[in-house]
């Protein structure tokens, strides 16, 4: 695997096949029981299998994961995971750990925005305490208004919102400012550009092979694993299909208005306690949302929300 800085072990004064004695590295890619783990005090990355202790323990390494590692003796690039360190977070579909950001992208001109997927991803990233970044693409496209339109949705969340287009440059610059030494995960509806973006942020001596660079500017994903990507500043970006089908599985319909910041719940007070906050009368989300404070579409896809994980609760036992 072709990979940015990579040294000659050689030249550094190992010879190939010594030891990297419990070594600490980063997971970037896993297929088939091997794993491509970044070694970034050695400047390189070496191939491995775990133990077999994390397969009895039910245990299954990540891409983004943490690992201590040892280095076969023998057979040059190749070794051994000894030890999965402490993950901060992770997904299981689609398998990925350690996430700093989260990229969710949207289109201003077609395809139409998917905001209950939009959402959704909003929430996983809540729950995980992974930061979400809201990038508005194709502005080139957009009909007047369009982009305001969509900031104006996400703006009372705090959430950032930067307006992207590969074609102008219009805020790619400052896209991999904030990008720059963060594990970054992109995602979003198929056709909103997301391949288009990432090609553009991979550090070039990455994509001098081709075969990424091809990979993920293909019309259908077919990647089946995730994949770890170096930038051309620090950090990394994970390519992987699976956030489209994203569920809510861990989240409680009566605690689901936490994870909507403009709604404010610790600050506000309802007529009823346990306060829905979808027909209440005395409601006082209803009240922000009949003064214009809280948008539309984000009260619509809470109360979608709420009807289905109500129901999934009522129909636990069944």
């Amino acid at each position: 695997m072709t990979v940015p800085g990579k040294k000659d072990v050689k030249a550094s004064g190992k010879q190939a096949g010594d030891p990297v004695e419990m070594a600490e590295g980063m997971i970037i890619k896993g297929v088939g029981g091997f794993y491509e783990v970044w070694l970034p005090g050695h400047d390189r990355s070496i191939t491995c299998k775990a133990k077999g202790v994390f397969r009895r323990e039910g245990l299954v390494p990540l891409a983004g994961d943490r690992v201590r590692i040892e280095a076969h003796r023998t057979e040059p690039g190749q070794g051994f995971i000894e030890e999965l360190l402490p993950r901060k977070n992770l997904f299981v579909r689609p398998p990925v750990a350690n996430m700093d950001r989260m990229a969710i992208v949207l289109s201003a001109s077609t395809p139409a925005p998917d905001f209950h997927l939009t959402d959704k991803l909003l929430i996983a990233c809540e729950l995980r305490h992974i930061l979400p970044l809201l990038l508005i693409n194709k502005a080139d496209a957009a009909e007047p208004g369009r982009v305001e339109e969509l900031k104006a949705i996400y703006a009372p969340s705090g959430y950032p919102v930067i307006t992207v287009s590969c074609r102008t440059g219009e805020g790619m610059a400052e896209l991999g400012t904030l990008l720059a030494g963060s594990m970054t995960a992109f995602a979003g509806q198929s056709g909103v550009g997301k391949s288009t973006l990432m090609n553009a942020l991979i550090a070039e001596s990455h994509m001098a092979t081709g075969e990424l660079s091809d990979k993920i500017q293909r019309g259908k994903h077919t990647t089946r694993h995730a994949e770890l990507l170096p930038m051309a500043r620090s950090g990394w970006l994970c390519d992987t299909a699976g956030f489209s089908t994203y569920q809510l599985d861990t989240v409680e319909h009566g605690d689901l208005g936490l994870y909507y910041p403009e709604f404010d719940l610790e600050g506000i007070n309802c007529r009823y306690q346990g306060c829905s906050h979808l027909k209440e009368q005395g409601c006082a989300l209803q009240e922000k949302l009949d003064a214009g404070l809280i948008p539309k579409s984000r009260y619509e896809t809470y109360a979608m929300f709420y009807a289905e994980l109500k129901e999934r609760h009522e129909n636990r036992y069944k």
